[in-house]
């Protein structure tokens, strides 16, 4: 029995879901899915079951639809942006990155490349003048007043007050683009040396400026120096 309505027993339809199905050998095989349609499961019994317009077969079995900062959907298999989430938006046109540009920056303040001026920020309504301070990054500061002489330093990712030499930080070091406030600068890294337990000094220790001490007078007169530490 090879028919389509008798495949293998009376009765056994060979009829498949989406699919161009064929009887052979008493079996009943998959020609062929419909368009937009694929066996994502591998089991000629449930046909093509799965839409290639969903949003986790997008164009082929097992390709997810996403986008970042965004929902997506998928439409003729071609998985695409729906609408970008809150305070995100596809500034460079490009649907793979998805809504790459968050809004409310000095860069894109309402909306992509609404550009705030050199000494403007970004508000709610729109870009502002930084009236008594600078900007700094997206906001306005005034990195002078901050305990220390500092500046607006780039870091990078971001941009915030800090120092780029010593001379930004009177009285204090400058290490990691961040001046020594409570601490004091020793080699490298801030460091109040007087604090663990004991005052222990800024000294040099094999190959380089650490806390700790080279004799008993590092340790202002209260423990011993052993092997570069007061105790």
């Amino acid at each position: 029995m090879d028919s389509l309505d008798d495949c293998g027993a009376c009765g056994a339809s060979c009829a498949r879901a989406n699919a161009t199905a064929s009887c052979a050998g008493d079996s009943c095989h998959i020609d062929s899915c419909d368009a937009g349609f694929d066996s994502c499961d591998g089991e000629d019994s449930t046909g093509c079951e799965n839409s290639l317009d969903s949003t986790s077969d997008c164009g082929a079995c097992g390709t997810p639809c996403s986008r970042l900062n965004a929902t997506a959907s998928c439409q003729d298999e071609v998985c695409q942006i729906e609408i970008c989430s809150l305070g995100f938006d596809d500034c460079d046109g490009v649907d793979f990155n998805g809504c790459e540009d968050a809004m409310g920056t000095v860069d894109d303040c309402l909306a992509c490349d609404d550009t705030c001026a050199l000494n403007q920020y970004c508000d709610a309504s729109g870009c502002l003048d930084c009236v008594e301070d600078s900007r700094c990054g997206d906001g306005c500061i005034n990195c002078a007043a901050q305990v220390t002489n500092m500046v607006c330093h780039d870091f990078g990712l971001y941009f915030e007050c800090g120092c780029d030499q010593p001379a930004d930080c009177p009285g204090a070091g400058c290490s990691a683009n961040h001046c020594c406030v409570e601490n004091n600068l020793c080699g490298n890294a801030c460091d109040d040396c007087s604090a663990p337990l004991i005052n222990q000094a800024c000294v040099y220790l094999a190959s380089a400026y650490a806390c700790g001490c080279v004799n008993d007078g590092d340790c202002g007169g209260v423990g011993s120096c052993i092997d570069g530490q007061c105790s």
